[in-house]
């Protein structure tokens, strides 16, 4: 299993309480009232089993796909931006 996007980006999320995350990812979107912080993935079938995936994964080898790092309920976040 290796990184398919290179060195993801860092995030910094302030939540409502005042406390800060840094979160490394190659993205981030909202679903079901939670942020998703995703870091893009290329594996075996096998690889991927077991793992937090958000999507689909395609029946084949060798195509990046999304895998979850970090979930937060959006109703504590405060701010997100890339550093």
């Amino acid at each position: 299993m290796k990184l398919a996007a290179g060195v993801p980006s860092q995030w910094l999320v302030t939540l409502r309480s005042g406390a800060a995350l840094t979160i490394l990812a190659d993205g981030y979107h909202e679903e079901q009232g939670e942020a998703h912080f995703v870091v893009l993935m290329t594996a075996s079938l096998e690889d991927f089993a077991g793992l937090p995936v958000d999507g689909e994964v395609p029946d084949r080898q060798g195509v990046a796909v999304p895998v979850i790092v970090a979930r937060v309920p959006t109703s504590e976040v405060a701010d997100v931006r890339t550093l």
